[in-house]
């Protein structure tokens, strides 16, 4: 199966892209086992290997990655768009709940 992006875990809110997503492209996402997790359309240029959200995630929830809490989202984001450091918070940067 050809895939766009990687989901690592079940649990996670954002996949990985493994190469460079431009505006508009569409996006399938995959998981470990090679099964199709969604099929997006990217609300933004992301560049290889950042992470695209998968679900809405709204501003203050935790966001998940390799099944972990990797940040807290500091607005809404849409399904399709750039996660990285506009829209969420480092937990790294601070402590989370």
């Amino acid at each position: 199966m050809f895939r766009k992006a990687l989901r690592l875990h079940e649990d996670d809110d954002v996949a990985t892209v493994l190469s460079d997503v431009a505006e508009g492209n569409r996006v399938v996402v995959g998981d470990r086992a090679g099964r199709c997790v969604c099929d997006l359309v990217s609300r933004d240029s992301i560049g290889a290997f950042h992470k695209v959200a998968l679900h809405p995630i709204g501003v203050g929830e935790v966001v998940h990655k390799y099944g972990e809490a990797i940040g807290r989202a500091i607005e809404d984001i849409l399904p399709g768009s750039h996660v990285h450091v506009h829209n969420l918070e480092s937990i790294r940067t601070k402590k989370h709940d």
